[in-house]
């Protein structure tokens, strides 16, 4: 697959064919600690490195809110992944709550979505606020700024909410409500309210209005998965082709696994079994480590990722070195077929050497970049070719 211009990647559906647009560039503006972050070269499968806080994780995060078009509950999620609720939860716990008869208008300078913009701080309305998307066309970009509003009530009874312009005095508005809101090429949509009056400790709880993605995307974050979700993966391509494309991905950590199955009701936990050659006795797949749980969970997420994105954080976890280059052959093999582009990270020299490997036959397939934050605070991106990445990989220089 060749990657020149823009690649599309296509959705088959059965009366209509919907062209996609793969990221060959991704800017990130005013997100955590990103004041401004370029990328001008994406392709296939992307690998970055970067010391401790140079911002790897929060690019797949980016890379997520962009695919998911700012889905509400998604920036739930990622706030609540950091324990940066913390605040309204611990005020919940004591006591002002809805059940005390109290409720919560918690101030902007406590709300925990300011966690997601540059700075801890919410933009001032009409300012600009997160953008994501690609460096170019500018109108495939998003935009998640603060708006006002002013709730009314329409003559059938609704509940509406009237932006408010910026002109105003916003001490004049009655019912005024403050809100995030997304922005794209030349129109703009309501995502979710700032002044919350939190009804539960956990704030994904909340009701909202269901967006559709850009793309799908799959996650393999850096900690164990739930096992469900592993079972739900499974299912989506239970008794497909792709099904020989998972358990021969187990087979580099033991070539003599046969199948796997999940076992357990519906609705409970369920548990990955394997069988293995020439035996009758079915093993739970945590028999064999945390390495072939990880192995697992990245091949079912790349299978359930056709025509999107898979976000790989801290690649090498769990996993033998010996086994990554196969691992990211069949991660360059598999989002060639599937038109999935893969984004991951990495601290590992071996995991850098291993991609390095494969690389160096795919190059049109692949990029490589390290995140690099200077003394000042500032974030920049170094791309590297496969010749200067070997150099680097054979001089023993720093490449993380």
């Amino acid at each position: 697959m060749q990657f020149l211009n823009r690649t599309k990647m296509v959705h088959y559906h059965i009366e209509q064919i919907i062209e996609v647009t793969m990221l060959d560039s991704f800017i990130v503006k005013k997100y955590r600690i990103f004041d401004e972050l370029l990328i001008n070269h994406l392709s296939s499968v992307n690998l970055f490195v970067g010391k401790n806080n140079s911002g790897k994780s929060c690019l797949l995060e980016a890379l997520h809110i962009y695919a998911s078009d700012a889905n509400p509950r998604t920036l739930m999620d990622i706030v609540m992944a950091r324990d940066e609720h913390w605040q309204s939860h611990v005020k919940q716990q004591k006591g002002s709550g809805p059940q005390y008869g109290l409720t919560i208008k918690a101030p902007e300078s406590e709300n925990f979505l300011r966690h997601l913009y540059f700075g801890y701080t919410l933009p001032d309305v009409g300012n600009t606020g997160i953008e994501l998307g690609p460096i170019l066309p500018e109108r495939d970009r998003i935009h998640i700024v603060k708006r006002a509003y002013q709730l009314v009530d329409s003559q059938d009874g609704r509940r509406l909410r009237v932006p408010v312009d910026q002109g105003v005095l916003f001490e004049e508005v009655v019912n005024l409500e403050l809100a995030l809101e997304i922005k794209k090429a030349d129109k703009s949509e309501y995502l979710l309210p700032l002044t919350v009056e939190p009804p539960t400790p956990d704030p994904r709880r909340m009701m909202f209005r269901s967006r559709e993605p850009r793309f799908p995307v799959q996650i393999v974050p850096t900690g164990s998965v739930n096992e469900n979700l592993l079972a739900q993966l499974w299912d989506n391509i239970n008794l497909t082709d792709l099904q020989e494309e998972v358990v021969s991905c187990l087979q580099l950590i033991d070539s003599t696994i046969k199948d796997v199955a999940f076992v357990g009701d519906e609705g409970r936990s369920r548990l990955a079994i394997i069988r293995k050659n020439g035996g009758q006795e079915r093993l739970p797949l945590k028999n064999m480590g945390d390495g072939i749980l990880r192995l697992f969970h990245i091949i079912l997420a790349i299978v359930n990722a056709k025509n999107g994105l898979l976000l790989i954080d801290e690649f090498e976890n769990g996993l033998y070195w010996g086994v990554q280059p196969k691992l990211w052959e069949t991660i360059f093999r598999i989002s060639e077929r599937l038109n999935v582009q893969v984004f991951a990270t990495t601290h590992s020299k071996d995991c850098v050497r291993a991609f390095e490997d494969i690389w160096r036959n795919n190059e049109s397939n692949g990029t490589f970049h390290r995140i690099d934050k200077s003394k000042d605070g500032q974030i920049k991106c170094v791309s590297y070719d496969p010749e200067t990445l070997s150099d680097a990989i054979e001089m023993n220089v720093e490449v993380r």
